[in-house]
């Protein structure tokens, strides 16, 4: 009627392709997780001290802007860190993953 030939046909069911979702984590992936998570250490702590150095000059010279800056930088550092660390925590339980299905 509408030029569709396959109308009241099911496609045949296909397996998707690839490993599955319990198949070990790629180790290319691990690693990148890991070099990410510290540079998100890495920038989070620089944010923190320019973030402290911004909030001290701020109050020693009575500039409320400043301050606000200050705190704003030291809290996406204190987030950066929090990333960098849950990063790390992924790729941890990547590996026990890993580690786990290889001894069975």
């Amino acid at each position: 009627m509408f030029g569709h030939r396959n109308l009241g046909r099911a496609a045949p069911f296909r397996f998707p392709e690839g490993p599955g979702p319990f198949a070990p984590p790629d180790p290319r992936s691990v690693k990148e997780i890991s070099m990410s998570s510290t540079t998100d250490k890495i920038k989070g702590l620089a944010n923190e001290a320019v973030g402290n150095v911004k909030q001290g000059i701020g109050s020693a010279t009575g500039n409320e802007k400043l301050q606000a800056e200050g705190k704003a930088q030291k809290l996406k550092g204190e987030a950066q860190k929090t990333v960098g660390d849950a990063k790390d925590g992924v790729k941890n339980a990547a590996q026990s993953a890993a580690d786990a299905v290889k001894k069975i």
